[in-house]
C-alpha cells in the first residue's frame, strides 16, 4: 500500500488521481453579531474578522480527515455539535475541501444553497428568490470528478459540479502542483439558514497563509430576504 488509508484499487488508478486523493486525505504535504446557544465565538479553530466593507472573513481549521467543524452565521462562530442530524444551530460544516449544509442528507434544519455568479457577490444586498436552490444529496461519486468524492456517498451543495451552472467551489489543477483553487470569480452562494436568514458566501481559499491545506477561508455577509 502506497499511502495509509488508500485502497489497492485506488493504487491502480493513474498517478494524477492517486496524488489528488492523497492531497484530499491529508497524507501529502501541502505545496501548496449576536450570541447563540451552543456557539463559540472565541475558539482558536475558527476566527472571524470584519473586512470593513460590510463583509466578514472567517478562517476555519478543517484539517481533520475525520472530524467536521460547524459554523453559525448569526453568531459568527463555531457551533458545538454532537449530532449534526438533529442539531439546528449549525448552518454549514467543513472537513478538508468538503462543505456541507444543514439540510438534505446532512441535516434537518431546512437550510439551502443558491449558487450565483462570482461577480455578483460584491454588489449583492438582497437574496434572489430561492428558485433552483440545492441541498446535500446522496451520490455514489465519480473518481474522475474532483468535486464528487467517492468516499462519502454525498454530493455536497458547495461541490455540485452536476448543477447547471457548475456550483463546485473548487478547481483541481492536476500535475505538477495538485492544488485546490477557489472558483470565486465564477461562483458564489447565498445560504438560507433555518431561521430563515440569508447570507452571501464566497469561498476564498483552501490553504492558510503558510500553505497548510484544509485551513478554509470564506467571505460572507448577511443580505436581505428575497
Amino acid at each position: 500500500m502506497l499511502f495509509p488509508g488508500i485502497s489497492l484499487s485506488l493504487e491502480k488508478r493513474k498517478a494524477g488521481l492517486i496524488l489528488f486523493a492523497v492531497i484530499f486525505n491529508g497524507h501529502c504535504a501541502a505545496d501548496l453579531q449576536s450570541d447563540t446557544a451552543g456557539v463559540s465565538q472565541t475558539a482558536a479553530s475558527v476566527t472571524t474578522v470584519s473586512l470593513g466593507d460590510g463583509t466578514f472573513k472567517t478562517i476555519i481549521d478543517a484539517t481533520s480527515t475525520s472530524a467536521w467543524r460547524y459554523f453559525n452565521f448569526e453568531a459568527s462562530g463555531e457551533a458545538n455539535v454532537t449530532d449534526p442530524q438533529t442539531n439546528s444551530v449549525w448552518d454549514i460544516g467543513f472537513q478538508r475541501f468538503m462543505i456541507k449544509t444543514n439540510a438534505g442528507v446532512s441535516g434537518t434544519a431546512n437550510a439551502a444553497v443558491l449558487p450565483i455568479g462570482g461577480s455578483a457577490f460584491a454588489g449583492l444586498t438582497q437574496s434572489p428568490v430561492f428558485m433552483g436552490a440545492i441541498t446535500d444529496v446522496s451520490d455514489p461519486g465519480d473518481s474522475n470528478d474532483a468535486c464528487r468524492p467517492t468516499t462519502t456517498g454525498v454530493l455536497y451543495a458547495f461541490l455540485k459540479s452536476t448543477h447547471s451552472p457548475n456550483a463546485c467551489w473548487l478547481y483541481y489543477t492536476g500535475a505538477p502542483n495538485h492544488q485546490l483553487l477557489s472558483r470565486k470569480d465564477d461562483v458564489a452562494y447565498v445560504v438560507r439558514t433555518s431561521t430563515p436568514r440569508y447570507y452571501k458566501v464566497q469561498v476564498l481559499s483552501y490553504y492558510s497563509d503558510t500553505g497548510t491545506a484544509g485551513v478554509m477561508s470564506f467571505r460572507w455577509a448577511e443580505v436581505a430576504a428575497p
